[in-house]
C-alpha cells in the first residue's frame, strides 16, 4: 500500500510539471475599441470580459469579451443616439456585441483570435490579427480588423460605406 501511495505521489509530482497554465488577465480601464469607415467614426467607452492568455500555451488561451451598445461615443449626441436606434444598432433590442473565441493561434508577425462576432443577434466568424506586448505582471493587447456592417443587418445598403475599421487597444494586468 505504501509503495502504490509512493508511486501515485511520484506520478502527481510529474504531472504537475506538466500543468497547463491559464494567466488570466484584468482588464484595465484606458483601452480604445475605435472604429472607422469614410462616413462613420468613433469609440465604444465600454468593455468587460474575461481574457486567458499566455503565449506558451495558445491551446488553453481564450477571450470572451462583451461591448454594450450605449457606450457608443461619435462625439455627436444626434449621431450616437441615431446610432443606438432600431435603424443600426438597435441597443434596446440587442443590447450587446460579444466576441468569443474558439481558437488562438501564433503567426509570424504575432498572434491571430479566431472567434465568433455577434452584432444584432447575427453571428459570424471573426478572425483578428493582434499583438501582445508584456511588461512585469501587465500587458496590452492591440488588434485590427474590418466588419462588413450589411454581415450583422446594421442600416441599410448604401447609406454609408460598408466596411467598417476597428481597431483594439486592450491594457491588461494580472
Amino acid at each position: 500500500m505504501k509503495k502504490l501511495f509512493l508511486l501515485m505521489a511520484g506520478v502527481f509530482v510529474i504531472a504537475s510539471a506538466f500543468t497547463i497554465s491559464n494567466i488570466t488577465w484584468k482588464i484595465k480601464k484606458d483601452y480604445i475599441i475605435s472604429f472607422e469607415s469614410p462616413d462613420a467614426s468613433g469609440v465604444f467607452t465600454s468593455l468587460s470580459g474575461k481574457i486567458i492568455f499566455d503565449p506558451n500555451n495558445l491551446k488553453q488561451s481564450g477571450f470572451d469579451v462583451k461591448i454594450p451598445v450605449e457606450s457608443i461615443d461619435t462625439d455627436n449626441f444626434l449621431k450616437n443616439r441615431h446610432a443606438k436606434s432600431n435603424k443600426w444598432f438597435d441597443a434596446e433590442k440587442y443590447p450587446y456585441i460579444t466576441y468569443k473565441s474558439t481558437e488562438v493561434l501564433k503567426t509570424k508577425s504575432g498572434y491571430m483570435v479566431r472567434g465568433i462576432l455577434t452584432i444584432r443577434n447575427v453571428s459570424k466568424p471573426v478572425t483578428i490579427p493582434f499583438g501582445f506586448t508584456k511588461t512585469g505582471k501587465s500587458g496590452t493587447f492591440e488588434g485590427f480588423f474590418t466588419v462588413n456592417r450589411m454581415d450583422y443587418q446594421i442600416g441599410k445598403a448604401g447609406d454609408i460605406e460598408d466596411k467598417i475599421n476597428v481597431k483594439v487597444t486592450v491594457p491588461v494586468t494580472r
